[in-house]
């Protein structure tokens, strides 16, 4: 009888044993489920976007640009984000008319890609500082107007290897900054039209080597009849038709 007494005891000792671990398994792996689960952590502050441009994107007095309507469709979409930069205001930098928008930015008027660097000093990395101190996430490029005014074809190809030098600065700071990269409007100005073909596809090539570039096509449907107040800077008309095509990148990201 002892004996029978015994093997019970053991019998349950094993029992309880195999169902503490079974206990611990499902324990184990509903804690691995819920780690899997686990939404990813997303950036709780604004997105910080750097407009990068010569005086399509400066603006003026009257006209000051697609960023002051952009600024307004992003913040109607619901998006937290900041302009930055370490300029403000139109051309020629008076105070600014429009106090109603978030306003800096690292635009130029009459600069060429190589000025907007370098701040027109030699040797002087004037962009790469800026975005040292603003590491913004996103940066959103239309230039390489003034290159092809000032010199054709070959500044086409300057400009877009420009293009990829900023892209490369920025991304020493910030690995995974975003480039929402737009395809130049056409003007009518000095038969540019066919360097500006040229050097929109030499940025769709430049785009299509990585991941991280959202090419954006600013030049179909801009009539620089209709949507330019000189032939080349956007009027009111041009401004909302490259704002409209800006946050809808902006938004996909």
């Amino acid at each position: 009888m002892a004996r029978v007494t015994r093997l019970i005891v053991v019998i349950n000792i094993i029992l309880l044993a195999g169902l503490g671990v079974l206990i611990n398994a499902e324990s184990t792996t509903k804690v691995e489920a819920s780690v899997e689960q686990a939404p990813a952590i997303k950036n709780l502050g604004p997105l910080k976007i750097m407009i990068i441009g010569d005086s399509i994107t400066q603006g003026n007095q009257q006209y000051p640009s697609y960023r002051r309507p952009l600024y307004f469709k992003l913040k109607q979409s619901g998006l937290d984000f900041d302009f930055v930069g370490s300029k403000k205001g139109n051309y020629p930098y008076t105070e600014k008319v429009n106090k109603d928008f978030d306003d800096d930015h690292e635009s130029q008027w009459g600069w060429r890609s190589d000025q907007i660097i370098t701040n027109d000093y030699q040797n002087h990395l004037y962009l790469a500082e800026s975005i040292k101190a603003n590491k913004p996430d996103v940066l959103l490029i239309h230039i390489g107007m003034n290159d092809i005014l000032q010199k054709g074809s070959y500044g086409a190809i300057q400009a877009a290897d420009n293009v990829d030098k900023i892209i490369g600065i920025a991304k020493i700071y910030n690995p995974d900054v975003k480039v929402v990269l737009g395809q130049i409007i056409g003007t009518d100005k000095k038969n540019a039209r066919q360097d500006i073909i040229y050097y929109n596809q030499l940025l769709a090539n430049l785009a299509s080597k990585t991941d991280s570039i959202i090419l954006v096509d600013q030049y179909k449907d801009f009539d620089s009849k209709k949507d330019s107040w000189d032939g080349l800077h956007p009027n009111s008309q041009g401004q909302e038709k490259m704002a409209q095509k800006w946050a809808n990148a902006l938004l996909s990201l």
